[in-house]
């Protein structure tokens, strides 16, 4: 064996998994120790390390080119369109044809390679008036199509794969805007046969700035798989290290960043957003926990796949008594349709109490909450996500549900900015959630009165809650709810629990109800108070509001 890679920073980590996906082609079955590649070469996987020799990326250039391509198929996709379209025209009426026609002329015109390359064959798409003049003509066009795909499938591959890498890395080797053909054989030639046949100029001088163990090639433009989303641009590098664009980084280290993407994971409901978890207690850990993330997100498209990959893996933690693996767990987020916006990194750093307590609740609880977002203007939030940053931050607290709270009586002033997926009902869940919250990590300011049951006695708030609204609609005052819960909110959101008592005593005394005795024996307690006044408010607002689809 020889040169030894270890894990490192999130996205060193990626290009480590997207590496070793590259190489075994996805194989899922990957073990600590040796693991043989198709061509009996071997790769050794340690526990924070791996270590092969260089001669193992013979034919690396080929699988590279593969993996990406099968995540791209384009190619494929057009000529399966196509194929199927020539199938259905001998049985299709005039209207169809012209849909037919249409999609054609779109897919082409948005693959500016083959469009180019038909047109220099003179093999060009007429307009709508000669289709309708002879609707053969679109049946030529088919075949003439699907011959030139079949005789230049590899040359479109690789542009395939330049035009899907395209959107994630910078200029580097195949590319780079000028090169304009046979990307696979720069690639080789740059990455494959350099390190391969060792012909790389390396200076003695000079350590590699990410390993910090290998001798280094001057001047090496640090675009490899980082400037377009990590903010490390030729600005920002300046800046960063020292005014100085080119860095040492060794031939290793940079074709490693070069596959980083072969680890993430793409969205199959947000178009051009990738996901990758970054659980680095080990290499396999690394591997595994990526796998399952695509798992994950092929067979659940409706929960939220980061809360179903937490409940798996601390599920899996637990049974094999891990007390430090937990602490290493991040999502990171890329979302490439906004320019310039760096990823979301989500970093749990989370103890084995809160593992547990998520574990406890996630069935239950964590889990319900899987679908709820909300938007203000073109920003979107995941509720779960929101939930668990706030809780592994400490910062977790009935200020959260206020805000939560707040946007429903924006969505009822029908605020053009504000959409919701959710009702009081929900925001009843994370009350529960953050009164259990407090009362296992955080000092609660007064005696605690919830000896037992407390999500016996919150539903009970909420159920008198409903009461009341009933109560008003039963006398035709329904239209009294949106401003006495609006006021409702506002002392809750200020902690004066007096005026919300007032206000209660005189909504009940008006109406001959008697008063709930819980909040009368919470007022000494403020933590217990507002969970019991959140869950009086949703109850009291409960039949109000509709989710949006």
């Amino acid at each position: 064996m020889g040169e030894k890679i270890y894990i490192s920073d999130w996205l060193f980590n990626a290009g480590i998994v997207g590496f070793l996906a590259i190489l075994f082609e996805g194989k899922a079955d990957l073990k600590e120790g040796e693991n043989k590649l198709n061509n009996g070469k071997s790769i050794y996987i340690g526990e924070n390390y791996i270590e092969l020799d260089v001669d193992i990326l013979e034919g690396f250039s080929d699988k590279y080119f593969s993996y990406f391509y099968k995540r791209y198929k384009r190619i494929e996709n057009i000529e399966a369109k196509l194929q199927e379209i020539l199938e259905k025209m001998d049985n299709a009426d005039l209207k169809e044809i012209e849909s037919y026609y249409k999609e054609i002329k779109d897919r082409i015109n948005n693959f500016s390679k083959l469009k180019r390359d038909l047109e220099e064959k003179n093999i060009k798409l007429f307009d709508i008036k000669e289709l309708r003049e002879n609707y053969s003509k679109l049946k030529d066009f088919i075949y003439k199509t699907l011959e030139h795909i079949n005789h230049n499938r590899n040359e479109l591959i690789e542009n395939d794969v330049k035009v899907y890498l395209g959107k994630f890395y910078g200029q580097k080797s195949f590319l780079n805007r000028a090169v304009t053909s046979n990307f696979k054989n720069i690639f080789k030639k740059e990455f494959e046969d350099k390190i391969v046949n060792r012909k790389i100029s390396l200076e003695k001088d000079l350590i590699c700035i990410n390993c910090c163990e290998r001798k280094a090639k001057r001047d090496v433009i640090f675009d490899t798989g980082l400037s377009p989303f990590t903010g490390i641009n030729v600005d920002s590098v300046n800046f960063f290290w020292n005014f100085k664009p080119k860095l040492p980084l060794c031939e290793i280290c940079e074709l490693i960043y070069f596959c980083s993407f072969g680890s993430f994971t793409e969205s199959i409901r947000e178009v051009n957003t990738f996901f990758f978890v970054n659980y680095d207690i080990s290499i396999l850990s690394l591997y595994n926990s990526n796998l399952l993330l695509q798992q994950i997100l092929k067979r659940n498209l409706n929960d939220n796949i980061f809360v179903d990959l937490l409940n798996e893996l601390l599920i899996k933690e637990k049974i094999e008594k891990s007390k430090y693996a937990l602490e290493s767990i991040a999502f990171i987020i890329l979302d490439l349709k906004k320019k310039d916006v760096l990823p979301k990194v989500y970093s749990l750093n989370m103890s084995r109490k809160k593992a547990e307590y998520l574990i406890k609740n996630y069935n239950e609880k964590v889990k319900f909450l899987s679908n709820l977002f909300y938007s203000i203007g073109d920003n979107s939030i995941s509720i779960p996500l929101e939930f668990l940053e706030k809780f592994l931050s400490d910062s977790l607290g009935y200020n959260y549900l206020s805000f939560l709270q707040y946007l429903l009586f924006e969505k009822l002033r029908e605020n053009p900015k504000v959409k919701l997926n959710y009702i009081s009902y929900d925001l009843q869940i994370i009350n529960l959630m953050i009164l259990e919250y407090i009362q296992n990590f955080k000092k609660l300011g007064g005696e605690n009165l919830m000896v037992s049951k407390p999500d016996d006695q919150l539903w009970y708030m909420f159920k008198k809650g409903r009461e009341l609204s009933d109560k008003l609609k039963s006398v035709n005052a329904e239209n009294k709810i949106p401003s006495i819960g609006y006021k409702l909110l506002s002392h809750l959101r200020s902690e004066d629990t007096n005026s919300f008592m007032n206000l209660v005593l005189r909504l009940y005394l008006s109406y001959e109800l008697e008063v709930p005795n819980l909040l009368v024996k919470a007022l000494s307690d403020k933590d217990l108070f507002l969970a019991y006044g959140y869950s009086f408010l949703n109850g009291f607002l409960y039949e109000y509001y509709k989710k949006e689809s």
